[in-house]
């Protein structure tokens, strides 16, 4: 924490510190627990990066803390971490070791059992602050201070929980070592390569403050400096005698202009911005300088965003395609998922092998304007009214596929030209042109014509034309979007045997049963929390889902052209839903199902295809639940 100032009263000395908005540590602890586990191992890291920092500027000068816990931590409402309460700190530049000492929760094993301390104790009460952030408890959890203490001096830690990433449980066992020798230094973790990452993203956003800070203080600096000239000239007024004639004199009081400091004139060269790659998993991609390659032990994708954020001036990256680069774009600076509402729009140029293509964003244009350029030659297709804050990105998957950052700075304006057949395209419309074949859909939409099935009919509920399109029994998902598609089928049925058999052609998702009272919306995924306990999701992973459980053993249906069908029994007791893949029927089984439902049918991506090929009402139930089957009760847990 910054010290301000010191004060002498007395025999006594007040320490004036700077204000730290964001409480101490236990407060964040608390809040972290409240968000997703993807969500917090990043903020986890992020904290863990700046606390080892402080911590180092401590160690490398021979200075241990010896009271590190999360009252002694503070966040700032930026989310960066001050270190404080130096009251127990301890200078070791002579190699003794510092005696015993601190919060008897958070010491190392060798202060209650040796009462001696030294730099690598820190290290064990940091790996307790840092499990405290994931878990939200004390990993040496006990009903006493005693039986803590006992824990510590026994290394009998809680186990760290399988979400966290195997780079970080690594590092916080290392760090809660009974044994200090094999606990890392700071300057070890902070060369770990997730924490240098977000480090390097720290240093950004403080470099960035600090020019902010710089520019208002000039800017204060200039408004006081006029304010000083024209208190100055007002002061060297003077009032002219007036004659002893019997005219007047006109006033002859000098006429000042004072001109506002005028800042530098800046360069028109292009200036060099240094850039974060934003998390890039090294099982995924390495890098190498400005050259990111994907390794040959996977196909995963890989999303590379790069900090800076941009939000003002004119910015341009520059990437060469070495091989098989996917994509390249921006990302609104709140976002995790990079697929925008609009559409795919063809017309500018490829960029394959040894290809150069380039984004240029225009932040102080109104509207924000974003242009596409393909070894220099600029895109006829440009975006308008893009987010306020973006960055940049690039996508890859294939093994061995690689690209490089050639350029990424800041220009004092704008390249881009208006040029002959260019278009805008709207961010946050769609974009395609066949407005006439929607409206045609739409019309066609007021009537969904039912799937005949002998005497019987199956009426699909009202799919979004622009999501879904219907061939007789045939339904696609456009490739204008990846909205999420559940169509429920009418007839509600709460008597009888029904059994209903679907075709994946193509990227069917699941297939499963909902309550009566279950109407989805446009764009909703079939177990949204609204949803999850009314309904039962047979997915193409094979798992039966309800509520939040899900149970495997059932085969899927992951191949295109393999049938999956349900099979309700509403008149037996329990009432029943059994599943077949392939006409073969799978062992689990769901019983005690609502007593009214609608079957339904779930995809999501670009031309996504199911048809249903059947509906029939049974006189006998089909399903024989043999050997081996398992039936599971809707409402109830599952494991």
């Amino acid at each position: 924490v910054h010290l301000v100032e010191t004060i002498l009263q007395g025999i006594q000395i007040c320490l004036v510190i700077g204000y730290c908005s964001g409480g101490d540590l236990t407060n964040t602890i608390s809040d972290l627990q409240k968000i997703p586990e993807k969500d917090r191992m990043i903020r986890v890291w992020e904290i863990f990066g700046q606390m080892t920092r402080s911590l180092n500027h401590l160690h490398s000068r021979g200075i241990m803390h010896r009271d590190l816990k999360p009252e002694n931590i503070f966040m700032n409402e930026d989310g960066s971490v001050r270190l404080g309460d130096f009251g127990l700190s301890k200078d070791l530049n002579e190699k003794t070791y510092a005696t015993y000492a601190g919060t008897k929760g958070y010491m190392a094993p060798e202060g209650h059992l040796t009462k001696k301390l030294d730099l690598p104790s820190d290290i064990f009460s940091l790996g307790i602050i840092v499990f405290q952030l994931l878990t939200g408890q004390h990993p040496f959890e006990a009903s006493s201070e005693a039986k803590i203490i006992d824990k510590i001096e026994k290394g009998e830690y809680q186990k760290i929980p399988n979400w966290v990433s195997a780079e970080m449980k690594k590092l916080v066992e290392q760090m809660l070592s009974s044994e200090p020798s094999k606990r890392p230094t700071t300057q070890q973790i902070m060369q770990q390569e997730t924490i240098r990452v977000y480090l390097k993203i720290q240093e950004e956003k403080e470099k960035l403050f600090d020019e902010k800070e710089q520019q208002k203080k000039q800017s204060e600096d200039a408004q006081a400096e006029i304010a000083r000239l024209r208190e100055q000239l007002a002061n060297k007024e003077t009032v002219q005698k007036t004659p002893r004639h019997r005219f007047k004199t006109k006033d002859t009081m000098a006429k000042v202009v004072i001109e506002p400091l005028k800042p530098k004139q800046s360069s028109t060269s292009p200036i060099s911005v240094e850039y974060t790659p934003l998390n890039p998993s090294t099982e995924d991609v390495q890098i190498s300088g400005d050259t990111f390659t994907h390794t040959n032990d996977n196909e995963n994708s890989a999303t590379i965003l790069f900090d800076p954020v941009i939000s003002s001036g004119v910015a341009r990256i520059e990437f060469l395609n070495i091989k098989d680069l996917s994509n390249v774009g921006i990302a609104d600076d709140t976002l995790s998922d990079l697929n925008h509402v609009g559409e795919y729009i063809g017309g500018n140029s490829s960029f394959y092998e040894n290809t150069h293509v380039a984004l240029e964003l225009d932040m102080n244009q109104n509207p924000h304007t974003l242009n596409f350029f393909v070894d220099d030659k600029q895109q006829p297709n440009y975006v308008v009214n893009i987010p306020n804050s973006v960055r940049f990105f690039a996508y890859f998957y294939q093994q061995q596929s690689q690209f490089k950052v050639l350029k990424f700075e800041r220009l004092s304006a704008p390249t881009s030209k208006r040029i002959e057949r260019c278009r805008a395209l709207d961010w946050g419309k769609l974009w395609r042109k066949e407005e006439k074949i929607r409206e045609k859909k739409q019309k066609d939409s007021q009537s969904v014509s039912p799937l005949s099935f002998g005497s019987l009919t199956l009426i699909p509920l009202n799919p979004s034309t622009e999501d879904v399109e219907i061939e007789q029994n045939t339904f696609i998902h456009t490739d204008e979007n990846e909205n999420d598609s559940v169509v429920l089928f009418d007839p509600v049925i709460s008597k009888g045997i029904y059994k209903i058999k679907i075709l994946k052609v193509n990227k069917l998702d699941g297939v499963g049963i909902a309550d009566q009272s279950v109407n989805y919306k446009r764009n909703e995924r079939p177990d949204d929390s609204e949803y999850e306990n009314k309904i039962v999701n047979f997915d193409s992973s094979g798992k039966i889902k309800h509520q939040k459980d899900q149970i495997e053993g059932n085969t899927d249906f992951y191949s295109n052209n393999q049938s999956v069908a349900m099979e309700i029994n509403m008149d037996s007791n329990p009432r029943m839903l059994t599943f077949f893949v392939d006409d073969k029927e799978q062992p689990n089984f769901v019983i005690d199902i609502p007593n009214s439902i609608r079957f339904w049918a779930y995809f999501y991506i670009l031309n996504a295809q199911f048809k249903v090929i059947g509906f029939e009402k049974l006189s006998s139930p089909s399903a024989k639940h043999g050997p081996g089957s398992r039936g599971f009760e809707f409402g109830k847990k599952w494991k």
